[in-house]
């Protein structure tokens, strides 16, 4: 047996034992006898495995197929639709093009703030500075 071998099987044994003394604790703690849990476990394992059955639903008749139905896609504007702040209308893309911010920055800044009048006033603010 190599050096190494042995240094495993020694590691093993000791490992089992250090599970011994655990699980004796542990039982002696919640006040359970080993033999009694093992023989528990034991009669457990000894039951015979008792086939499931399953409960099958009802067959039911196939109802005819229903006859396919004309999809409607909905109707999209040619143009967004207009806010209005401060007395001006525009799309939220004219928006962005007028404060000169992208259409991305001007959506993430009106979930931040609100509001596309929020946005608009803080903009202007920070640009009179």
């Amino acid at each position: 047996m190599t050096p190494a071998e042995h240094a495993r099987q020694i590691d093993k044994q000791e490992f089992e034992a250090e599970c011994a003394a655990i699980r004796r604790r542990a039982y002696a703690r919640l006040g359970v006898n080993a033999s009694e849990a093992d023989q528990r476990v034991k009669a457990w394992l000894a039951k015979p495995y008792e086939r499931g059955s399953f409960n099958l639903p009802a067959r039911i008749a196939a109802k005819a197929p229903a006859e396919p139905r004309e999809r409607v896609k909905p109707k999209r504007l040619k143009h967004g639709s207009k806010h209005t702040v401060a007395g001006t209308s525009l799309t939220l893309r004219q928006w962005a093009d007028h404060l000169g911010i992208t259409y991305n920055n001007l959506n993430q800044r009106i979930h931040k703030l609100g509001s596309l009048q929020a946005v608009v006033i803080r903009y202007m603010a920070e640009n009179d500075r």
